[in-house]
């Protein structure tokens, strides 16, 4: 009975914005300029309301509200809450606890950005993130009562965007196109890390230097706790690409040292580096992300040896009235071939699991998959996606990985390497500026790998409504 409650009670809060006034991202009623609400609420920038702050009405009244006459220091406020119904019949291809479930998913996330002038900035988020109804038990990820989610100053000596920016304290870290530190959105609880960051930034090119722990997270009242037993750093360099005058091209190394890790055939104490090269753009509807990792180190006795590659090719028909895009999708990440010195399962760190599909079955080790799609608007206010995933092990000795890198079943079980293919639907609906409404359904056909141990095809279902301010 829960979940269709759940259900009724976003589609009503959906029904309230379902007749509001249009109201377009990057202009108000009134006339003054609105930057863009972004996923990174650290990266907006209200400055340029300063001149118009008597004008601001409604919601956009918390944007700019100076604290010294001469506008030097001032304060903006902002949050998002999010509810969402969640079902799943098979989950982890039924061997997870509680494989058939559905139940209620509740974020709300506050901030407040306080800037010193141009020199200096404060920013502060809290966040309380709930399950309800959930048969198995919650993690920290899904439950966490109350939380510091980010709160960091920024220090920037030149006070320009280009430049230097020294940043100290809680904070999320997503690099690139989020393959190996996403922001983890889809979870209740998104991704931050206890962080020490250097940048410097000149026109298309930046260097981010950094060192940082993951928040240990607790379900509790601010109880979440300094990571001590990660330890996380890198650089990464993004710069305009060589092979295309409207690309880019980011370069980096990132290194993570961890106690009593266990992955692919290995277990211990790891050091693992990852060197890698994206190449990104687009030109003339056609639109590219190619990315390839290698990696090294040690996990317990074991040298590491691993690697991917991933792309994401498509091409947009930006004339027509619905802007079609076919896209295309190709990833392969290496997995352990059975040899005990040396382990060859691909670790993708901190990913976006919802990388495949929001329902976030398989994490990207020992895997290749080929996933065309299609994308449709019909309107300004509606997206449509189709994709349809092919998935195969890389390594037979190896196993499938669920999220965070857990073994889906003993590889020494499984007979074949085909994992399965999965049909994924989503459809988003932006009301106005503030507000969207997601359906997003998966259905995925276990394959012979699969099977073979047990397992059984998987559906997922979720509605969710979301309100940013």
């Amino acid at each position: 009975m829960t979940q269709y409650i759940a259900a009724a009670w976003i589609l009503v809060l959906a029904s309230t914005q379902a007749f509001a006034s249009p109201v377009p991202q990057e202009q108000s009623q009134t006339g003054y300029a609105l930057p863009p609400i972004e996923i990174t609420r650290w990266s907006e920038d209200y400055r340029p309301l300063a001149d118009s702050a008597d004008e601001l009405t409604g919601l956009d009244r918390l944007k700019w509200l100076p604290i010294s006459r001469d506008n030097g220091i001032a304060v903006s406020f902002g949050g998002s809450l999010r509810e969402q119904f969640e079902s799943y019949q098979n989950r982890e291809f039924g061997f997870a606890e509680g494989d058939d479930d559905a139940y209620l998913l509740h974020r709300l996330l506050l901030h407040a950005n306080v800037r010193f002038g141009t020199q200096a900035r404060a920013f502060i988020e809290f966040g309380n993130s709930l399950i309800v109804d959930r048969d198995a038990t919650p993690s920290p990820v899904d439950e966490n009562e109350l939380y510091f989610a980010q709160g960091f100053i920024d220090l920037t000596p030149t006070g320009d965007t280009d430049g230097l920016r020294l940043r100290l304290g809680r904070q999320e870290l997503p690099l690139g196109s989020g393959r190996l530190v996403s922001l983890r959105d889809g979870p209740n609880t998104r991704l931050s890390f206890d962080a020490a960051r250097l940048t410097l930034a000149q026109d298309r090119w930046s260097v981010d230097t950094f060192v940082a722990a993951p928040v240990e997270l607790r379900p509790g009242v601010f109880d979440d706790r300094f990571n001590k037993e990660t330890v996380f750093w890198g650089a990464y360099a993004t710069f305009p690409s060589v092979i295309d005058v409207q690309g880019g091209m980011d370069v980096y190394y990132l290194g993570i040292d961890r106690d009593d890790r266990r992955f692919g055939v290995a277990e211990g104490d790891e050091t693992r580096h990852s060197v890698g090269l994206r190449l990104f753009g687009e030109r003339r509807g056609f639109d590219y992300n190619l990315e390839s990792v290698g990696q090294f180190g040690t996990l317990g006795a074991s040298d590491i040896r691993a690697w991917t590659i991933a792309s994401d090719i498509g091409y947009t028909w930006e004339q027509h009235p619905w802007q079609p895009r076919i896209g295309l999708r190709a990833n392969i990440s290496s997995g352990a071939r059975g040899n005990g010195g040396t382990t060859e399962t691909f670790d993708p760190l901190f990913p976006n699991n919802s990388y495949f599909s929001e329902a976030a079955v398989l994490s990207p080790s020992n895997l290749i998959d080929v996933n065309p799609s299609l994308s449709l608007r019909p309107t300004e206010r509606l997206e449509l996606l189709a994709m349809w995933d092919f998935v195969w092990l890389t390594s037979g000795d190896d196993a499938a990985y669920g999220p965070p890198g857990v073994p889906l079943f003993d590889p020494a079980d499984s007979l074949g390497r085909f994992v399965g293919h999965s049909l994924s639907a989503k459809g988003v609906y932006q009301f106005d500026r503030h507000s969207s409404l997601t359906l997003a359904y998966t259905r995925f056909l276990a394959g012979e790998a699969v099977t073979s141990t047990g397992g059984d095809d998987v559906d997922y279902l979720a509605l969710w409504y979301e309100f940013k301010f």
